[in-house]
Protein backbone atom coordinates (compact mmCIF):
# COMPACT_ATOMS: atom_id res chain seq x y z
CA UNK A 1 0.00 0.00 0.00
CA UNK A 2 1.57 2.66 -1.03
CA UNK A 3 1.03 6.59 -2.53
CA UNK A 4 -0.19 6.75 -6.22
CA UNK A 5 2.21 9.69 -6.79
CA UNK A 6 4.64 8.92 -9.70
CA UNK A 7 8.27 9.13 -8.98
CA UNK A 8 11.19 11.40 -10.55
CA UNK A 9 14.34 11.40 -10.40
CA UNK A 10 16.58 11.03 -7.49
CA UNK A 11 18.59 13.41 -8.37
CA UNK A 12 15.92 16.46 -8.98
CA UNK A 13 17.32 19.55 -7.74
CA UNK A 14 16.29 20.57 -4.90
CA UNK A 15 17.05 24.20 -4.92
CA UNK A 16 13.64 24.87 -4.95
CA UNK A 17 12.80 24.03 -0.98
CA UNK A 18 13.26 26.57 0.51
CA UNK A 19 11.26 29.45 -1.67
CA UNK A 20 12.79 33.27 -1.28
CA UNK A 21 10.55 35.18 1.05
CA UNK A 22 8.42 37.15 -0.84
CA UNK A 23 8.56 40.99 0.60
CA UNK A 24 5.44 43.42 -0.18
CA UNK A 25 6.02 47.33 0.19
CA UNK A 26 2.94 49.18 0.35
CA UNK A 27 2.91 53.08 -0.55
CA UNK A 28 1.69 55.20 1.93
CA UNK A 29 0.44 58.64 1.06
CA UNK A 30 0.41 61.19 3.12
CA UNK A 31 -1.00 64.74 2.92
CA UNK A 32 0.46 68.14 3.65
CA UNK A 33 -0.58 70.70 6.62
CA UNK A 34 -1.05 73.88 6.53
CA UNK A 35 0.56 76.02 8.50
CA UNK A 36 -0.82 79.57 9.10
CA UNK A 37 -4.56 79.38 11.08
CA UNK A 38 -5.62 81.45 7.69
CA UNK A 39 -5.31 78.48 5.06
CA UNK A 40 -5.80 76.11 7.56
CA UNK A 41 -9.89 77.89 8.10
CA UNK A 42 -9.97 78.27 4.81
CA UNK A 43 -9.25 74.71 3.82
CA UNK A 44 -11.94 73.22 6.52
CA UNK A 45 -14.60 74.93 4.17
CA UNK A 46 -13.48 73.14 1.01
CA UNK A 47 -14.47 69.69 3.23
CA UNK A 48 -17.93 68.48 2.46
CA UNK A 49 -19.22 66.01 5.41
CA UNK A 50 -21.89 63.51 4.41
CA UNK A 51 -23.64 60.54 6.14
CA UNK A 52 -24.11 57.65 3.95
CA UNK A 53 -25.10 54.44 5.40
CA UNK A 54 -24.22 55.76 8.93
CA UNK A 55 -20.68 55.88 7.47
CA UNK A 56 -19.00 59.29 7.39
CA UNK A 57 -17.31 60.62 4.18
CA UNK A 58 -14.68 63.53 3.60
CA UNK A 59 -14.02 65.19 0.53
CA UNK A 60 -11.24 67.87 -0.13
CA UNK A 61 -10.54 70.09 -2.28
CA UNK A 62 -7.22 69.44 -4.32
CA UNK A 63 -6.81 73.24 -5.09
CA UNK A 64 -7.09 76.50 -3.29
CA UNK A 65 -7.41 78.01 -6.55
CA UNK A 66 -11.31 77.63 -6.49
CA UNK A 67 -13.83 79.26 -4.60
CA UNK A 68 -16.32 76.77 -2.62
CA UNK A 69 -19.66 76.28 -4.35
CA UNK A 70 -22.61 77.68 -2.64
CA UNK A 71 -24.97 74.80 -4.48
CA UNK A 72 -25.41 71.59 -2.34
CA UNK A 73 -23.82 68.20 -3.52
CA UNK A 74 -25.51 66.13 -5.35
CA UNK A 75 -26.48 63.06 -3.06
CA UNK A 76 -24.42 59.89 -3.81
CA UNK A 77 -25.63 57.25 -4.98
CA UNK A 78 -25.99 53.80 -3.02
CA UNK A 79 -23.42 51.63 -4.00
CA UNK A 80 -24.35 47.80 -4.24
CA UNK A 81 -21.06 47.06 -2.22
CA UNK A 82 -22.61 48.76 0.61
CA UNK A 83 -25.57 46.94 0.25
CA UNK A 84 -25.44 44.18 3.36
CA UNK A 85 -26.36 40.47 2.14
CA UNK A 86 -29.64 39.06 3.51
CA UNK A 87 -28.59 35.44 5.28
CA UNK A 88 -29.85 32.70 3.32
CA UNK A 89 -32.32 30.15 5.12
CA UNK A 90 -30.33 26.71 4.16
CA UNK A 91 -32.74 25.01 2.05
CA UNK A 92 -32.61 21.34 4.20
CA UNK A 93 -31.73 22.35 7.76
CA UNK A 94 -34.68 24.62 8.64
CA UNK A 95 -36.83 22.76 10.41
CA UNK A 96 -40.61 23.96 10.98
CA UNK A 97 -40.47 23.17 14.94
CA UNK A 98 -36.85 23.95 15.43
CA UNK A 99 -36.70 26.31 18.48
CA UNK A 100 -33.18 27.98 17.72
CA UNK A 101 -31.99 29.65 14.61
CA UNK A 102 -27.57 29.41 13.83
CA UNK A 103 -26.34 32.18 11.76
CA UNK A 104 -22.93 31.16 10.25
CA UNK A 105 -21.54 33.62 7.52
CA UNK A 106 -24.49 33.83 5.37
CA UNK A 107 -26.89 30.75 6.36
CA UNK A 108 -29.47 30.45 8.15
CA UNK A 109 -30.45 26.72 10.05
CA UNK A 110 -32.83 26.08 12.06
CA UNK A 111 -32.61 23.59 14.59
CA UNK A 112 -33.76 21.96 17.64
CA UNK A 113 -31.96 23.22 20.88
CA UNK A 114 -32.33 20.90 23.18
CA UNK A 115 -30.31 17.97 20.29
CA UNK A 116 -27.89 20.40 20.15
CA UNK A 117 -27.50 20.78 23.96
CA UNK A 118 -27.78 17.16 24.23
CA UNK A 119 -24.40 16.95 22.16
CA UNK A 120 -22.81 19.55 23.55
CA UNK A 121 -21.99 21.30 26.57
CA UNK A 122 -20.76 24.86 25.23
CA UNK A 123 -23.60 24.54 23.03
CA UNK A 124 -25.74 24.38 26.05
CA UNK A 125 -24.23 27.04 27.28
CA UNK A 126 -24.31 29.25 24.86
CA UNK A 127 -28.00 28.94 24.05
CA UNK A 128 -28.32 30.86 27.50
CA UNK A 129 -26.69 33.60 26.71
CA UNK A 130 -28.72 36.66 24.95
CA UNK A 131 -28.90 37.04 21.50
CA UNK A 132 -28.45 40.62 19.94
CA UNK A 133 -27.82 41.71 16.67
CA UNK A 134 -26.21 45.37 16.92
CA UNK A 135 -25.60 47.03 20.40
CA UNK A 136 -28.96 46.34 21.92
CA UNK A 137 -31.67 45.38 19.16
CA UNK A 138 -32.76 41.98 19.86
CA UNK A 139 -32.26 39.53 16.84
CA UNK A 140 -34.86 36.88 16.01
CA UNK A 141 -36.22 35.15 12.84
CA UNK A 142 -39.25 33.32 11.94
CA UNK A 143 -40.15 33.90 16.53
CA UNK A 144 -36.97 31.87 16.86
CA UNK A 145 -33.90 33.54 18.54
CA UNK A 146 -30.69 33.59 16.51
CA UNK A 147 -27.51 32.65 17.20
CA UNK A 148 -24.66 34.58 15.68
CA UNK A 149 -21.59 32.05 15.25
CA UNK A 150 -18.30 33.85 14.56
CA UNK A 151 -15.29 32.26 12.61
CA UNK A 152 -16.97 29.01 11.65
CA UNK A 153 -17.86 28.30 8.09
CA UNK A 154 -21.41 27.71 7.02
CA UNK A 155 -20.30 24.81 5.18
CA UNK A 156 -18.39 22.71 8.52
CA UNK A 157 -21.94 23.54 10.10
CA UNK A 158 -23.89 21.84 7.18
CA UNK A 159 -21.74 18.46 7.62
CA UNK A 160 -21.95 18.55 11.23
CA UNK A 161 -25.64 19.30 11.52
CA UNK A 162 -26.04 16.65 9.13
CA UNK A 163 -23.83 14.23 11.27
CA UNK A 164 -26.72 14.93 13.99
CA UNK A 165 -29.57 15.19 12.11
CA UNK A 166 -29.43 12.48 9.64
CA UNK A 167 -28.80 8.92 10.33
CA UNK A 168 -28.30 8.25 6.44
CA UNK A 169 -25.47 10.70 6.24
CA UNK A 170 -22.93 8.13 8.17
CA UNK A 171 -23.90 5.13 5.97
CA UNK A 172 -22.09 7.28 3.32
CA UNK A 173 -18.76 7.02 5.25
CA UNK A 174 -17.14 3.68 5.60
CA UNK A 175 -13.98 2.49 6.00
CA UNK A 176 -13.88 1.15 2.29
CA UNK A 177 -14.87 4.84 0.98
CA UNK A 178 -11.94 6.26 -0.37
CA UNK A 179 -9.35 8.52 1.87
CA UNK A 180 -9.80 11.52 -0.18
CA UNK A 181 -13.52 11.50 -0.01
CA UNK A 182 -13.59 10.95 3.55
CA UNK A 183 -10.86 13.68 3.85
CA UNK A 184 -13.38 16.64 3.71
CA UNK A 185 -16.42 15.67 5.80
CA UNK A 186 -13.69 14.23 8.12
CA UNK A 187 -12.50 17.93 8.74
CA UNK A 188 -15.70 19.45 8.84
CA UNK A 189 -16.37 17.29 11.81
CA UNK A 190 -12.90 16.92 13.36
CA UNK A 191 -13.03 20.87 13.30
CA UNK A 192 -16.27 21.69 14.87
CA UNK A 193 -16.35 18.81 16.97
CA UNK A 194 -13.01 19.77 18.69
CA UNK A 195 -14.43 23.27 19.10
CA UNK A 196 -17.71 22.84 20.39
CA UNK A 197 -17.18 19.48 22.38
CA UNK A 198 -18.77 17.05 20.63
CA UNK A 199 -17.26 13.86 22.33
CA UNK A 200 -19.60 11.32 20.20
CA UNK A 201 -18.80 12.83 16.90
CA UNK A 202 -15.29 13.65 17.37
CA UNK A 203 -14.59 9.63 18.47
CA UNK A 204 -16.65 8.75 15.59
CA UNK A 205 -14.76 10.97 12.96
CA UNK A 206 -11.44 9.37 14.67
CA UNK A 207 -12.14 6.12 14.60
CA UNK A 208 -12.84 6.54 10.55
CA UNK A 209 -9.98 8.09 9.85
CA UNK A 210 -7.49 5.30 11.52
CA UNK A 211 -9.69 2.96 9.73
CA UNK A 212 -8.28 3.96 7.10
CA UNK A 213 -4.55 4.54 7.84
CA UNK A 214 -2.64 2.04 9.81
CA UNK A 215 -1.21 2.12 13.64
CA UNK A 216 -0.16 -1.25 13.86
CA UNK A 217 1.97 -3.74 11.66
CA UNK A 218 -1.13 -6.00 11.15
CA UNK A 219 -3.52 -3.44 10.05
CA UNK A 220 -0.80 -2.30 7.56
CA UNK A 221 -0.39 -6.11 6.33
CA UNK A 222 -4.27 -6.34 5.68
CA UNK A 223 -4.50 -2.54 4.07
CA UNK A 224 -1.22 -3.49 1.84
CA UNK A 225 -3.42 -6.34 0.37
CA UNK A 226 -6.01 -4.01 -0.31
CA UNK A 227 -3.48 -2.15 -2.37
CA UNK A 228 -5.14 1.34 -1.70
CA UNK A 229 -3.07 4.41 -3.22
CA UNK A 230 -2.94 7.69 -1.41
CA UNK A 231 -2.98 10.94 -3.51
CA UNK A 232 -0.34 13.34 -2.08
CA UNK A 233 -2.99 16.08 -1.34
CA UNK A 234 -4.87 13.29 0.92
CA UNK A 235 -1.33 12.57 3.05
CA UNK A 236 -0.88 16.24 3.60
CA UNK A 237 -4.13 17.38 4.47
CA UNK A 238 -4.18 14.01 7.18
CA UNK A 239 -1.38 14.85 8.66
CA UNK A 240 -2.53 18.54 9.25
CA UNK A 241 -5.63 17.03 10.56
CA UNK A 242 -3.66 14.66 12.95
CA UNK A 243 -1.34 17.27 14.21
CA UNK A 244 -4.25 19.68 14.92
CA UNK A 245 -7.06 17.64 16.23
CA UNK A 246 -4.83 15.31 18.19
CA UNK A 247 -4.70 12.02 16.69
CA UNK A 248 -0.70 11.10 16.66
CA UNK A 249 -1.34 7.14 16.04
CA UNK A 250 -1.92 8.04 12.37
CA UNK A 251 0.96 10.53 11.80
CA UNK A 252 4.13 7.91 11.74
CA UNK A 253 2.52 6.04 8.24
CA UNK A 254 0.94 9.41 7.08
CA UNK A 255 4.88 10.38 7.15
CA UNK A 256 6.32 7.53 5.53
CA UNK A 257 3.82 7.97 2.47
CA UNK A 258 5.18 11.28 2.18
CA UNK A 259 9.27 10.71 2.43
CA UNK A 260 8.32 8.17 -0.49
CA UNK A 261 6.66 10.79 -2.45
CA UNK A 262 8.40 12.12 -5.58
CA UNK A 263 11.16 14.32 -4.57
CA UNK A 264 9.90 16.64 -7.08
CA UNK A 265 6.28 16.79 -5.47
CA UNK A 266 8.19 16.93 -2.34
CA UNK A 267 9.63 20.35 -3.25
CA UNK A 268 6.54 21.92 -5.39
CA UNK A 269 4.47 24.11 -2.83
CA UNK A 270 0.68 23.97 -3.62
CA UNK A 271 -2.49 25.11 -1.29
CA UNK A 272 -2.23 22.87 1.53
CA UNK A 273 0.72 21.40 1.50
CA UNK A 274 2.70 20.68 4.75
CA UNK A 275 5.55 23.27 5.89
CA UNK A 276 8.93 23.42 4.48
CA UNK A 277 10.42 21.95 7.44
CA UNK A 278 8.49 18.73 7.33
CA UNK A 279 8.65 18.23 3.76
CA UNK A 280 12.90 18.56 4.64
CA UNK A 281 12.42 15.96 7.71
CA UNK A 282 10.43 13.70 4.79
CA UNK A 283 13.47 14.33 2.82
CA UNK A 284 15.87 13.16 5.63
CA UNK A 285 13.48 10.41 6.51
CA UNK A 286 13.53 8.70 2.13
CA UNK A 287 17.38 8.52 3.59
CA UNK A 288 16.58 6.75 6.18
CA UNK A 289 13.91 4.43 4.86
CA UNK A 290 16.84 3.44 2.21
CA UNK A 291 19.46 2.50 5.14
CA UNK A 292 16.31 0.71 6.85
CA UNK A 293 16.24 -1.47 3.62
CA UNK A 294 19.79 -2.39 3.40
CA UNK A 295 20.33 -3.26 6.97
CA UNK A 296 16.56 -4.35 7.84
CA UNK A 297 14.21 -5.54 5.36
CA UNK A 298 16.00 -6.27 2.40
CA UNK A 299 19.34 -7.20 4.31
CA UNK A 300 19.26 -10.51 3.20
CA UNK A 301 19.63 -9.51 -0.24
CA UNK A 302 22.14 -7.03 0.26
CA UNK A 303 24.06 -8.97 2.60
CA UNK A 304 23.21 -12.68 1.79
CA UNK A 305 24.01 -15.59 3.86
CA UNK A 306 23.59 -19.09 3.59
CA UNK A 307 21.41 -21.06 6.01
CA UNK A 308 22.76 -22.86 8.82
CA UNK A 309 21.24 -26.02 7.53
CA UNK A 310 21.79 -25.36 4.21
CA UNK A 311 21.53 -28.14 1.65
CA UNK A 312 24.39 -26.85 -0.51
CA UNK A 313 26.52 -24.51 0.78
CA UNK A 314 29.79 -23.66 -1.89
CA UNK A 315 26.67 -23.00 -4.50
CA UNK A 316 24.36 -20.94 -2.44
CA UNK A 317 26.98 -19.08 -1.29
CA UNK A 318 28.29 -18.11 -4.72
CA UNK A 319 24.68 -17.75 -6.24
CA UNK A 320 24.74 -14.05 -7.70
CA UNK A 321 20.83 -13.84 -7.37
CA UNK A 322 20.79 -11.97 -4.26
CA UNK A 323 22.92 -9.12 -5.48
CA UNK A 324 21.47 -9.19 -8.46
CA UNK A 325 18.22 -8.74 -7.22
CA UNK A 326 19.31 -6.01 -4.58
CA UNK A 327 20.50 -4.10 -7.59
CA UNK A 328 16.87 -4.04 -9.19
CA UNK A 329 15.60 -2.41 -5.65
CA UNK A 330 18.30 -0.26 -5.12
CA UNK A 331 17.95 1.31 -8.75
CA UNK A 332 14.22 2.36 -7.27
CA UNK A 333 13.89 5.39 -7.26
CA UNK A 334 11.66 5.53 -3.60
CA UNK A 335 12.16 3.42 -0.63
CA UNK A 336 9.71 0.51 0.14
CA UNK A 337 11.21 -1.25 3.42
CA UNK A 338 8.19 -1.85 4.33
CA UNK A 339 7.01 -3.50 1.16
CA UNK A 340 6.71 -7.45 0.60
CA UNK A 341 9.43 -8.97 -1.43
CA UNK A 342 8.37 -12.42 -3.52
CA UNK A 343 10.84 -13.63 -5.92
CA UNK A 344 12.28 -16.09 -4.20
CA UNK A 345 12.95 -18.25 -7.50
CA UNK A 346 15.21 -15.59 -8.45
CA UNK A 347 17.66 -16.53 -5.94
CA UNK A 348 19.08 -19.43 -6.92
CA UNK A 349 19.82 -20.79 -3.89
CA UNK A 350 18.85 -24.38 -1.83
CA UNK A 351 14.75 -24.43 -0.78
CA UNK A 352 16.38 -24.25 3.43
CA UNK A 353 18.06 -21.39 2.38
CA UNK A 354 14.78 -19.48 0.70
CA UNK A 355 13.02 -20.43 3.61
CA UNK A 356 15.72 -18.81 5.73
CA UNK A 357 15.90 -15.70 3.91
CA UNK A 358 11.88 -15.07 4.24
CA UNK A 359 12.03 -15.28 7.26
CA UNK A 360 14.72 -12.61 7.54
CA UNK A 361 12.60 -10.53 5.71
CA UNK A 362 9.60 -10.47 7.50
CA UNK A 363 11.53 -9.77 11.27
CA UNK A 364 13.33 -6.95 9.25
CA UNK A 365 9.90 -5.29 7.87
CA UNK A 366 8.09 -5.89 11.76
CA UNK A 367 11.51 -4.25 12.84
CA UNK A 368 11.22 -1.51 10.14
CA UNK A 369 7.31 -0.78 11.18
CA UNK A 370 8.29 -0.88 15.14
CA UNK A 371 11.12 1.95 14.34
CA UNK A 372 8.61 3.66 12.11
CA UNK A 373 8.00 6.73 14.37
CA UNK A 374 11.79 7.59 14.73
CA UNK A 375 13.00 6.58 11.03
CA UNK A 376 10.07 9.18 9.58
CA UNK A 377 11.01 11.84 12.17
CA UNK A 378 7.76 11.49 14.52
CA UNK A 379 9.14 12.48 17.86
CA UNK A 380 8.18 9.50 20.30
CA UNK A 381 7.59 5.59 19.80
CA UNK A 382 4.33 3.55 18.90
CA UNK A 383 3.43 3.64 22.61
CA UNK A 384 4.03 6.92 23.75
CA UNK A 385 1.92 8.05 20.35
CA UNK A 386 -0.67 6.35 21.28
CA UNK A 387 -0.52 6.96 25.20
CA UNK A 388 -0.37 10.22 24.58
CA UNK A 389 2.65 11.45 25.92
CA UNK A 390 4.70 12.31 22.71
CA UNK A 391 5.93 15.54 21.73
CA UNK A 392 5.62 17.06 18.09
CA UNK A 393 7.79 20.21 17.23
CA UNK A 394 5.15 22.72 15.97
CA UNK A 395 6.92 24.34 13.16
CA UNK A 396 3.70 25.44 11.08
Amino acid sequence: MDSSISSDDDDFILQSLCPSPIISSVGVGSRSGLSSPALAARDSTSTIGEQFRGVEIGCSRSSTQQEPSSASPPSPTPSPSHTTPQPIRHPTIWYHDGSIILHVQSHLFKIHQTVLSAHSEVFSGLFTLPTTKGKDKAYSVDGCPVVELQGDNWEDMEVLLKAIYEPAFWDALQPTTPLSTLLKPLSSLLTLSSKYILPTIRARSVTLIKAKLPTTYEDYLTRAQRDEKYTSESIMLSIHLGRKYDVPEILPYLFYCLARLSHRRIVDSRDGDVSWFFKTIALIGREKLRLAEIALSHSFLYAFRPSSQCLSSPLCSLSRGPQMEWRTIEAQKKPSPLRVWGKWERLGVCERCVAFCRDEHERGRREVWERLPGLVGVAGGWAELREGGYELVDRG
